[in-house]
């Protein structure tokens, strides 16, 4: 006698996101031999712990919901015919083909006026396994003309803060940036973290630049004071 059991069908493959070693041809990009210790440029880690933190994570946040904690949605994207001081330009981190890359992974820069942007890259190289980890290394605050580097990057997306930007306040901290250094860490201190803390919605860690002999005057006022 036959039996009537009919299995249940199998169940779906959960999908994966998998990143393979792949090679990039911006500056600073270095792969290695074994794939276990495939490099990534910094600006890739920068956004890459948005893949294994999806809540409590202020990258991932702002890229997914255009929020930040405690404060729900803040942005709203806007077309590039109305360009201001304040707005975030979200640029692609890759020219590649891959359509995952694409949509999950960013590179964030703040319109100055004038044609000009403000960002924060990451000039080190980092291990996969280094993205979600404290590990910090150099970065560079610079200035750069939009046109060059929407040529570089490609077509960004424009997301303005809803309540507005007080223009007073970012012009200060525009002008602090650029004469700070600042540690790159993908995780904690990346180009999301910068362009929220000239909104005055994120910290991000920086130290202003001393000229030497300001650093060696403050030393002699100060034992002067102490003497």
């Amino acid at each position: 006698m036959r039996s009537s059991f009919i299995p249940a069908p199998a169940e779906p493959p959960i999908p994966c996101i998998s990143l393979s070693p792949w090679r990039s041809e911006q500056p600073g990009s270095v792969i290695d031999s074994a794939p276990e210790k495939t490099m990534l440029p910094a600006s890739i880690a920068s956004l890459s712990s948005s893949v294994y933190a999806v809540s409590g994570n202020t990258t991932t946040r702002f890229l997914l919901f255009k929020s930040v904690h405690g404060q729900g949605e803040i942005f709203t994207e806007v077309s590039d015919s109305e360009l201001h001081p304040g707005d975030i330009l979200l640029f692609p981190l890759d020219r590649s083909n891959n359509i995952v890359v694409q949509m999950i992974f960013k590179h964030a820069a703040v319109y100055c006026g004038d044609d000009e942007v403000i960002h924060f890259v990451g000039t080190g190289t980092q291990r996969k396994r280094d993205v979600i980890s404290s590990r910090t290394t150099s970065g560079v605050i610079a200035k750069e003309g939009l046109v060059k580097m929407e040529k570089e990057r490609g077509k960004y997306l424009i997301y303005r803060k809803i309540d507005g930007v007080n223009l007073n306040d970012f012009r200060r901290k525009v002008k602090e940036a650029m004469n700070s250094e600042a540690e790159y860490c993908a995780s904690k201190n990346n180009c999301i973290h910068f362009a929220l803390s000239l909104l005055g919605l994120e910290e991000f860690s920086s130290e202003l630049v001393q000229i030497q002999d300001e650093v060696d005057s403050s030393h002699s006022e100060t034992s002067f004071l102490v003497g």
